[in-house]
């Protein structure tokens, strides 16, 4: 269906941009379930128990010591799943914004202190604060059109259609098209995309801001197709 299609049109596109973070030097992370590890070296930094994001929370304090690469193949494969519906997707998206977001606030002033190069900073710094586009997009759709209806410049209207279509549905069309993806597959997963990230615009500023003052503990496992 359409969310299985997007999800995987999604998660490709992810590991492509992860891929460009590494190859510019834009300070890659560690992907989750993909990462593998020196097991000497992770034992030596171990886990942060109270992080729900813990392999970014590992990639920060990688970071902070100084410069770090890890180093993204295109040659190793594993088996992932599918949130079973897009309630549970919220669910993961919400961990994930909040997670980011809260362990970046613990280590932002250490990593911009540490003797990483300025587009490493700056790639580490992108990534930190991806939560704030929720709610920069609920405050122009949604809440300046209600205090200022009607009154929204046209060139900001365009100019904003235009940066989405650069940095959001050109690599979303890349990532569909690596799958495989036909013209008219392509054109149903951006809309359905484009329709689904503008539903959630209330759930991921929820998660953005409570990871700015709020110490999240608790997993929230997401339920998969088999």
């Amino acid at each position: 269906g359409f969310f299985g299609m997007f999800y995987r049109a999604g998660a490709a596109t992810s590991i492509r941009n992860l891929k460009g973070q590494s190859d510019l030097g834009f300070g890659a992370y560690f992907a989750g379930a993909p990462a593998i590890f020196r097991y000497e070296w992770l034992r030596g930094k171990g886990f942060d128990e109270t992080s729900i994001t813990e392999d970014w929370e590992l990639t920060l304090r990688a970071y902070g010591d100084g410069p770090f690469k890890i180093a993204v193949r295109e040659d190793l494969w594993v088996s992932a799943a599918v949130p079973m519906n897009v309630g549970w997707f919220i669910r993961q998206q919400i961990r994930w914004t909040e997670g980011i977001t809260r362990d970046f606030r613990k280590h932002v002033w250490r990593l911009i202190r540490s003797r990483l190069s300025i587009r490493a900073k700056g790639g580490l710094v992108h990534q930190g604060l991806m939560g704030l586009q929720g709610p920069a997009l609920f405050l122009f759709w949604l809440i300046l059109p209600t205090i200022f209806p009607g009154k929204l410049p046209f060139l900001a209207m365009v100019g904003l259609f235009v940066a989405l279509g650069i940095v959001w549905g050109w690599p979303m069309s890349q990532g569909a098209r690596f799958e495989g993806y036909r013209l008219k597959q392509m054109a149903s997963v951006l809309v359905y995309a484009f329709l689904l990230s503008y539903a959630l615009l209330p759930t991921g500023t929820y998660a953005f801001l409570s990871g700015l003052v709020r110490n999240p503990s608790r997993w929230t496992v997401t339920k998969r197709r088999g």
